[in-house]
């Protein structure tokens, strides 16, 4: 985001797709707002959210503890679904960027 910002000007001369790796979907609304500038937005060829993935392992205790917790509310598991890596977004991407 700071990079971004820093380098606005020159990346608005450059062919850009935007992407972010994580669970929140591409058409949540306002989401890449939050972390992009709009005129970045608005000039990219292509911006997606190319999922990802919860690596228990790998977390720090303190997140672990926090997913192993919510994991066992009801209503939270309602609306969870583990994420996983789309290879079809970051296929497209990759496509769009190289045309």
């Amino acid at each position: 985001t700071q990079f971004c910002k820093r380098n606005l000007k020159q990346l608005l001369h450059m062919k850009i797709g935007l992407f972010v790796c994580c669970y929140t979907p591409k058409d949540t609304e306002g989401f890449f707002e939050t972390l992009y500038p709009i005129e970045l937005i608005n000039h990219a060829s292509y911006v997606t959210s190319v999922g990802g993935k919860l690596d228990y392992e790998k977390m720090n205790v303190l997140y672990r503890k926090l997913f192993h917790s919510l994991k066992k509310i009801d209503s939270f598991n309602e609306r969870f679904t583990e994420p996983e890596i789309n290879e079809s977004e970051i296929k497209k991407l990759a496509e769009t960027v190289n045309k």
